[in-house]
């Protein structure tokens, strides 16, 4: 179903490849100006974000994806194929890109990158986004609601 798990694009136009499926693929990447990485703790998957251009995702099937909602969260536009979860989160056109064919993929981060104006409109909206319906205030009072249900 994919290659590798994560890949995050940088303004250097160099790629870091995270935590790839199977030795397979981390050969594949070998020598194709891409950097292999073993996986890393959550800090320095936050510094590679804000370092990146963007975030893709190219999950045939996923749950809430967390990577997508941090992104989100610290202003980094994502790309997402348009599976379930992602759908879940992302809005296209407004919170982000969704598509369904690495064609689609490429013609949506093009037309991205150049245009600034809708860029910025996409980096503002999701972050409002995971603001208002993710942050740590709001998932914190839900579950307290929960767990006031469940004890009474």
């Amino acid at each position: 179903d994919g290659i590798v798990s994560r890949v995050f694009s940088h303004a250097d136009n160099t790629e870091t490849v995270v935590q790839p499926k199977t030795d397979e693929a981390a050969n594949f990447v070998k020598g194709r100006g891409v950097i292999y990485h073993k996986p890393i703790g959550h800090a320095e998957l936050v510094h590679w974000m804000r370092q990146s251009e963007a975030v893709v995702n190219s999950s045939r099937a996923e749950g809430m994806c967390g990577s997508l909602l941090e992104a989100l969260a610290i202003s980094i536009p994502v790309l997402a194929r348009a599976a379930p979860g992602n759908l879940a989160l992302i809005r296209h056109q407004r919170t982000g890109l969704l598509y369904n064919t690495a064609e689609e993929c490429v013609a949506l981060a093009r037309s991205w990158l150049a245009d600034n104006t809708k860029r910025q409109a996409l980096v503002t909206c999701g972050k409002h986004y995971a603001q208002t319906y993710h942050s740590d205030h709001i998932e914190s009072l839900v579950l307290r609601r929960v767990l006031a249900l469940l004890v009474t």
